[in-house]
């Protein structure tokens, strides 16, 4: 075998073996590490419905969704960031994820980390707001 061919053989050996290495450091799934957040959810001060629709955000990438399964709760699965793309696509470590309650806003916000997070969540329409507001004036004067 000439000097040349050996040094081709050589090469495509060692872009099998990067490759082989890349492709097994990405079945690990190193990047795959899910928050799970789950708890407790009130939509307009009453326990969320069963299909109450439920988004994850990270200022404006939509990371997951879901809907309500059980009156009350919610439980959905985020997984993390994945490295090796350019676009964020997961949670990041220090980043907090914004959870959507039927495109509004639920308070409060997240610190996602890896596992299971526990977080009760509540979305209060600006009517409850009123409405609580004005309860408490009217009890002033009882």
């Amino acid at each position: 075998m000439s000097s040349k061919a050996l040094r081709t053989v050589i090469l495509v050996i060692l872009v099998a073996a990067a490759c082989a290495i890349l492709a097994r450091a990405l079945e690990a799934d190193e990047f795959e590490i899910n928050c799970d957040l789950t708890g407790s959810l009130l939509y307009q001060g009453k326990p969320a419905a069963v299909g109450t629709t439920l988004q994850a955000y990270s200022g404006s990438v939509l990371l997951a969704d879901t809907t309500v399964r059980e009156a009350g709760y919610y439980a959905i699965s985020i997984p993390h960031d994945n490295p090796v793309t350019p676009a964020v696509d997961g949670w990041l470590d220090g980043v907090d994820i914004n959870i959507h309650i039927e495109g509004h806003s639920a308070q409060p916000t997240i610190r996602p980390m890896e596992g299971s997070v526990h977080q009760d969540l509540s979305v209060l329409m600006i009517s409850d707001v009123r409405k609580s507001t004005w309860g408490k004036i009217k009890a002033l004067f009882r």
